[in-house]
């Protein structure tokens, strides 16, 4: 995926867009879910971007009027370490 935030292309995916673009891919029918290689089981999608990946959960299922209703999205993060070293405090 690719996405313009806001008059840029994002050098990965911003949160919106990926939670966006997963909720397209759960559409019955829809042209993304005509070529994506979704999980048979779970809500849990890999959204790819130039950088990496972003996991997503969606789900999406019929409203009252039989049109399509995000339900849920949700990003799935996971800890990292990002700094070791020695911290000096001051006195």
């Amino acid at each position: 995926t690719r996405t313009f935030i806001p008059h840029r292309c994002h050098t990965s995916i911003g949160v919106l867009g990926a939670a966006g673009v997963a909720a397209g891919l759960r559409i019955a029918g829809s042209v993304a879910e005509g070529v994506a290689r979704l999980p048979a089981h779970g809500d849990r999608l890999r959204i790819e971007h130039p950088t990496g990946f972003l996991d997503i959960e969606a789900g999406v299922e019929a409203g009252t009027d039989g049109s399509p209703a995000v339900r849920r999205t949700a990003v799935v993060r996971t800890a990292r370490r990002i700094f070791d070293g020695t911290v000096y405090p001051r006195a």
